[in-house]
């Protein structure tokens, strides 16, 4: 391909996906607006944030997405409250022991 070469090695063609949450235009390169998965499957940020907050897999291959920030952060949190929870329990048990 002989169209300038942007960011992350893609051509200015190439960068161009089509979200498959919203199916309007979005580019490959990771942006604030647009995240490109691992699997090389591009979504809209506002697009793809709903839908990991329920699966850590790109919506398109399922491929899971364990290396990515967004999950990663997801699942601190998660262990964050889920810790905290335990804690709680624990220390209602000894409360009404």
């Amino acid at each position: 391909c002989k169209r300038k070469i942007l960011q992350d090695g893609l051509c200015e063609l190439h960068a161009q996906q089509v979200c498959p949450i919203c199916m309007e235009s979005v580019t490959s390169c990771n942006t604030s607006k647009a995240k490109r998965l691992t699997c090389g499957h591009a979504f809209h940020v506002s697009c793809i944030l709903p839908w990991f907050q329920e699966s850590d897999t790109c919506p398109t291959c399922r491929k899971v997405q364990d290396t990515d920030p967004i999950i990663q952060f997801k699942k601190y949190v998660e262990e964050k409250i889920r810790n905290k929870y335990l804690e709680l329990f624990d220390d209602e048990l000894r409360r009404i022991r």
